[in-house]
């Protein structure tokens, strides 16, 4: 087979010359990361069925840095007995049912500060205990004849 052989020779050929030298650039581009950290929703939050517990709303940029919201917050229970006590307008208590048990809170907010509205959310989970005992809570009465 004399033209494969050909061919061959060819190519060999080809390979054989110098090619200039090029210069690539690699790039490699992933997701974009948080230069603040992350925190994550929900905000999980326990105690007992005796207690509540203090939240602060501080808005932050996607990057961490502080923000503003257009007007007060609204705490909204998304499921269980846990209640609402409002401190003002970006604090309040998440108060603890009279049973054991999670609560779920929604916590939203106006970001544009514009006339529009453009609500961001996010989540407090309240998981409550039953008080335990701490104390025997022993006492004397008057004596009494044997």
């Amino acid at each position: 087979m004399k033209w494969v052989d050909d061919l061959l020779e060819v190519v060999c050929k080809k390979r054989k010359k110098k090619k200039k030298k090029s210069v690539i650039f690699a790039w490699n581009v992933g997701m974009a990361v948080k230069k603040g950290g992350d925190k994550n929703m929900p905000l999980d939050v326990s105690s007992t069925n005796e207690q509540k517990i203090p939240i602060g709303v501080n808005p932050v940029t996607m990057t961490g840095n502080p923000a503003s919201l257009d007007g007060p917050i609204s705490v909204s229970i998304v499921s269980g007995e846990g209640t609402v006590e409002m401190i003002d307008d970006r604090n309040f208590f998440v108060v603890s049912g009279s049973n054991p048990g999670d609560t779920a809170y929604l916590v939203e907010g106006d970001a544009d500060l514009g006339a529009g509205v453009e609500t961001i959310q996010d989540m407090i989970v309240y998981h409550v205990e039953g008080a335990k005992a701490t104390n025997l809570g022993m006492s004397a009465g008057a004596a009494v004849p044997k």
